[in-house]
């Protein structure tokens, strides 16, 4: 007699998933900091200023448990989106970098945008930074 796929699944825990949840959600953390510890050693940065740098990228990590709350309790997520796109404000002034070995077209998009819409009294550079000795 085989068992079908719907009463073995049935039979689980629904919290069998939150170990997964929880190591997917360190993924971005891990990448963003062994990345950017590798981009710090390389452009020379002192060690001590590369746990300057690091510790300030890891905030949105330390204040989800604190703001998380507020975005389910409040309001639908959708609502938080757009009333924080509210926040980003083009009369400020900009500083944009590319690092890619891949075509910039798409970040020349971003260019053409930010230069259409931010403000007179604003400042706006942009760097391209390819990497073209591995592109």
């Amino acid at each position: 007699m085989s068992k079908s796929i719907n009463s073995t699944c049935a039979k689980r825990s629904p919290w069998a998933w939150v170990p997964t949840l929880y190591f997917a959600q360190g993924l971005p953390y891990i990448a963003v900091m062994t990345l950017s510890v590798i981009m710090y050693k390389r452009l020379g940065v002192s060690n001590t200023d590369i746990a300057l740098y690091t510790g300030w990228l890891y905030l949105p990590w330390v204040i989800k448990p604190f703001w998380s709350p507020f975005v389910d309790i409040i309001s639908t997520k959708r609502q938080w989106v757009i009333i924080m796109q509210w926040f980003v404000d083009l009369s400020k002034n900009i500083r944009l970098f590319s690092q890619t070995t891949k075509s910039l077209d798409e970040f020349q998009e971003i260019v053409e945008y930010i230069k259409k819409h931010i403000s007179q009294d604003a400042t706006f550079e942009y760097y391209d930074t390819i990497c073209r000795q591995v592109a």
